[in-house]
C-alpha cells in the first residue's frame, strides 16, 4: 500500500484489534531509568490524520534517551499506516474515541500500563488535538 518503512531499530509494533474489520498498530516506548520515589509519567500522543506514528520515533526516541521515569504511547488511527479498516464505515470522532479508549483498557488489563500508578499527559498535533 506505499506506507513507509519502519524505522530498523523501532522495538517491536503491536496491533490492538478493535473489531472483526478494525485493528490499529501501537508502540510503548520506556525510558531506561526509574525512578522509585516518583510516579512514571505517561505521554499520549495522538498525531495528525495525515502522519503515522513512525514518523515521530526519532523525536521521541531522542526524549527517551534524555529523559527518566517516562513512557509513550503512539498508535495509528483506522485509515492510517499499517492499520486495517473497513472502507464503507464512518469512523468519526465518537468511533475514534472508543477505539482510543478500548486501546487504553486493554493496556491496563494486561498489565502492560498501570494507570492509578502513572501520571498522565496527551500531546495533540493537528487533527490529533481536535480528538482531545
Amino acid at each position: 500500500m506505499g506506507y513507509p518503512d519502519l524505522p530498523p531499530d523501532l522495538p517491536a509494533m503491536e496491533v490492538f484489534v478493535y473489531d472483526e474489520h478494525t485493528a490499529i498498530p501501537y508502540c510503548l516506548l520506556h525510558s531506561g531509568e526509574q525512578s522509585a520515589s516518583s510516579p512514571r509519567q505517561l505521554y499520549i500522543l495522538f498525531h495528525d490524520i495525515f502522519d503515522s506514528f513512525t514518523e515521530y520515533y526519532p523525536l521521541i526516541r531522542e526524549i527517551l534517551e534524555q529523559q527518566s521515569n517516562i513512557t509513550f504511547l503512539f498508535f495509528n488511527l483506522p485509515g492510517q499506516a499499517f492499520s486495517l479498516y473497513n472502507p464503507q464505515k464512518s469512523f468519526d470522532n465518537f468511533v475514534m474515541t472508543d477505539i482510543l479508549d478500548k486501546l487504553l483498557y486493554h493496556l491496563d488489563d494486561t498489565c502492560q500500563i498501570d494507570f492509578p500508578a502513572v501520571r498522565l499527559s496527551l500531546i495533540g498535533l493537528g487533527f490529533g488535538g481536535f480528538l482531545l
